[in-house]
């Protein structure tokens, strides 16, 4: 990874004061339509997310704020890891049956299926296997800035908001499409699970197998592939609420605190690519600042421009991060104080956010998502995710929300003057 500074042509001009909620919301959709349907398309590595990455950095600027740039290597598609996981359990099956069922063979076929098992783990947990390399990788970026405190820095908060966008697989394009999606991914998960479990029995005990038992998990893996396949050929999503909206949102937040800064709060504005494809701009952010990140909160912004704001209490699918006690209980004191923001707390079954990431590297997270009255991010990886959908209460409430969140806990009592205390790196 390597830090890299460029001055972008684009100049927009902002307003001279603080924006109000409303004012903000005009703002942020302003950004999201440029995003969203003047850019369109925003895949992970390409032209359309650098000139993202662009706008973000000018509006910056703008704000007389001064921007970074961060360049990573990064996972080019989602679909073609989960895509070689499936061949490789189907591979490893068919030798068993090919080899007749041998104890070669069922150690050939426990193997398949113990990789594609450690390859879908991983992708849904930003981890590592050895299939990672059978992934084309592309190059990505960030752009971030820092608005420090008023006064004495005693802790850090971290604002999340990805550029790039995500394909629009058949499975997504409903609430019903997405959980039948679920639960046949849980059923496929277990029976290849099972599978593996039995073939390592029937290894160690050197008994051998009927055919049949293999019959589930090749079924299983044909769908999968299927499923895989038609996601990895689909468009991209415009991405105007996923996630230009909260771009936006997270640029009028700079120029919120930018004119009116927190008192002991040092506060990071960060515009990620290849969040789509396992977070690695939220992972190559925290890892290229992380001596700089001492008693830092992180809150990741997501698809808040469609529906009324929320709170994360955990997400994931076979791991779960929780959210942050400490920060759960402020959006909590901040939904009761407003209640006309419809703020509520929310579980995120399926998927990911940027505050995922954060946990697994031991941040204090929260992930703030628009999400409608059952808990669905409207028109998530769709093609009908353009700016039209987008609504300007909805902005305004999810400002409004971040706001007082970071006032919340700007009021913390400060144990730490940190601007006192050296890195690690320069302590002796």
């Amino acid at each position: 990874m390597k830090l890299v500074r460029k001055q972008p042509e684009v100049r927009p001009e902002f307003p001279p004061a603080e924006p109000a909620p409303m004012e903000a919301a005009r703002i942020a959709r302003g950004h999201a339509q440029h995003l969203a349907g003047e850019l369109g398309p925003r895949p992970a590595g390409s032209a359309a997310e650098r000139a993202a990455l662009d706008y973000a950095e000018s509006i910056l600027r703008s704000l007389g704020l001064q921007p970074q740039r961060q360049q990573f290597w990064a996972m080019r598609s989602a679909w073609l890891p989960f895509l070689n996981a499936s061949l490789i359990a189907l591979i490893g099956i068919g030798l068993w049956l090919l080899l007749g069922r041998s104890l070669l063979a069922t150690y050939l076929g426990a193997l398949g299926c113990g990789f594609a098992l450690w390859e879908v783990y991983a992708r849904l947990n930003f981890g590592w296997t050895p299939v990672t390399g059978l992934a084309p990788r592309t190059q990505s970026g960030n752009v971030y800035a820092v608005v420090p405190p008023a006064e004495s820095e005693g802790r850090h908060a971290v604002l999340f908001a990805h550029v790039d966008t995500q394909r629009t697989p058949l499975f997504s394009r409903s609430r019903g499409t997405l959980l039948a999606f679920l639960v046949v991914f849980y059923i496929g998960f277990a029976i290849l699970a099972l599978t593996l479990v039995a073939l390592v029995a029937s290894w160690f005990a050197e008994l051998v197998l009927p055919a049949w038992a293999g019959l589930p998990a090749i079924c299983v893996c044909l769908l999968a592939a299927a499923a895989m396949l038609q996601a990895e050929l689909s468009p991209h999503t415009p991405g105007a609420n996923d996630n230009a909206s909260s771009v936006g949102l997270t640029l009028a937040l700079a120029q919120c605190f930018q004119k009116a800064p927190l008192r002991h709060t040092k506060l990071w504005f960060v515009f990620t690519g290849a969040e789509e494809t396992g977070c690695a701009g939220a992972a190559a952010f925290l890892d290229g600042v992380a001596e700089e990140l001492m008693q830092a909160y992180v809150i990741a912004l997501e698809g808040v421009g469609a529906a009324w704001p929320s709170y994360s209490l955990r997400e994931g699918m076979l791991r779960r991060y929780r959210s942050n006690s400490e920060l759960i209980r402020l959006a909590e004191r901040v939904s009761r104080s407003k209640p006309e923001l419809r703020m509520r707390p929310v579980r995120l079954p399926i998927g990911y956010t940027e505050a995922g990431q954060a946990a697994k590297k031991g941040y204090r997270s929260l992930a703030i998502v628009g999400t409608d009255e059952r808990g669905y991010l409207p028109y998530w990886h769709t093609p009908k995710d353009d700016p039209s959908h987008l609504q300007e209460e909805c902005l305004a409430a999810a400002y409004d929300a971040v706001v007082q969140l970071l006032r919340e806990l700007d009021q913390l009592p400060v144990s730490i003057k940190l601007s006192a205390v050296k890195p690690l790196s320069q302590r002796s």
